[in-house]
């Protein structure tokens, strides 16, 4: 809502939406799709939907028309977050160990260094898909997961894909797969199924 001085005077408001890239300025066609709110209006409301891109420029201008006739300007120069990264010097992966074992059975062990972030705490969670959805095995700020897998896929080698997500205080992620090989005892399978 515009408040003070001058309010009065405005007859409309016109909201302009530009991202930087390769150092020029272009205007985003979709600004309506992405705001809640009108165009013509004193507060502009993104919704996030479709979202900014991360870690780039942009620059909001709003065009004040009066009804003298006159027209004034004013921009916003903003920043969108960057999601979770590596420095060239630590660099980032996530792993397991081991890198194939047993389901069930065997414990696994992920673990991811090198991710850093100016905006702490960063939050790691572990998942999987399947086919009844989204199995979720660990989430927090421990860049460490110990747990049990079901069989892998016995079409793909008894691969599974864990997936890691890396989100800052923001909510800027970044996600990484890490596969293992979830096999089961053949010898186990077989005492089971003589001794019925």
């Amino acid at each position: 809502m515009c408040e003070g001085v001058g309010c009065e005077d405005i007859r409309e408001f016109r909201w302009i939406l530009l991202v930087q890239e390769n150092h020029e300025w272009k205007e985003v066609d979709n600004i309506q799709e992405m705001a809640s709110s009108s165009l013509n209006n004193p507060t502009l409301v993104l919704s996030g939907s479709p979202p900014l891109r991360s870690s780039t420029s942009y620059k909001l201008i709003v065009n004040l028309y009066m009804r003298d006739k006159t027209t004034e300007q004013r921009e916003l120069l903003f920043h969108t977050n960057r999601p979770p990264g590596g420095s060239s010097s630590t660099g980032k992966n996530c792993f397991v160990f081991p890198q194939e074992g047993q389901a069930v059975i065997d414990d696994f062990t992920f673990r991811c260094e090198g991710y850093i972030d100016e905006d702490f705490p960063l939050h790691y969670q572990f998942s999987l898909s399947s086919p009844v959805g989204m199995v979720f095995y660990q989430t927090g700020p421990s860049p460490n997961a110990t747990v049990r897998l079901p069989l892998g896929d016995s079409r793909n080698n008894y691969s599974l894909s864990v997936t890691v997500t890396i989100t800052d205080s923001y909510g800027a992620g970044v996600q990484t797969a890490v596969n293992v090989k979830v096999s089961f005892d053949l010898l186990c399978s077989e005492r089971t199924s003589n001794a019925k």
